[in-house]
């Protein structure tokens, strides 16, 4: 129920210094993630353009102010406050999960119009579903992980969350099924 997420849960679990290495390790990771996150938008974000984005999508001045205006924007509504900063966020989350949706209703448009009834494409069976155990699939399990991160930030707002421990749970489940749905339904 603390502000501080990552930081705090470690302070308690092990102490003043892991809370200290549990924090300065997540705001060096962010130093280096968001500056990264900013020029990936700007660069994507020429596309919008049409056929000449792919050359405006190198360009070195137009990442810089494109990814300085979406700084601003970021900042500019998370000093505002939660009320209206959260609709940043909750537009990150549409933005990612309306292409996705997206793509499974393209998918099974396709799979009814040119396959054979309604089915998907690829020839599931029992053993090519199941993962292969070796090296070359080892980042698989990486991937997955990576598609649930993020669940672990919002404890950082606690504080500012009315009944946290009944909001949380169910917003860590109903976002771990749409995130493992959308997922699924689109490999299928």
């Amino acid at each position: 129920p603390n502000e501080g997420g990552l930081y705090v849960w470690a302070k308690e679990a092990f102490g003043d210094f892991h809370g200290f290495i549990a924090g300065w390790t997540y705001w060096i990771y962010t130093v280096f993630y968001f500056p990264g996150l900013l020029l990936a938008s700007a660069s994507m974000s020429a596309y919008i353009l049409g056929p000449g984005g792919s050359a405006v999508s190198q360009d070195r001045a137009f990442q810089l102010w494109v990814s300085m205006g979406l700084l601003i924007v970021a900042v500019g509504l998370n000093l505002i406050g939660l009320n209206i900063g959260k609709w940043l966020q909750n537009a990150g989350g549409v933005g990612t999960f309306v292409p996705l949706l997206i793509r499974v209703i393209v998918a099974s448009v396709i799979a009814v119009r040119h396959g054979r009834g309604f089915g998907s494409v690829t020839h599931f069976t029992r053993r090519n579903v199941l993962p292969t155990w070796n090296w070359d699939t080892v980042n698989f399990w990486s991937q997955i992980a990576f598609a649930f991160t993020g669940l672990e930030l919002v404890s950082a707002m606690s504080d500012e969350i009315r009944d946290p421990r009944r909001i949380l749970p169910r917003a860590v489940y109903g976002a771990g099924a749409l995130i493992a749905f959308i997922y699924i339904a689109g490999t299928f």
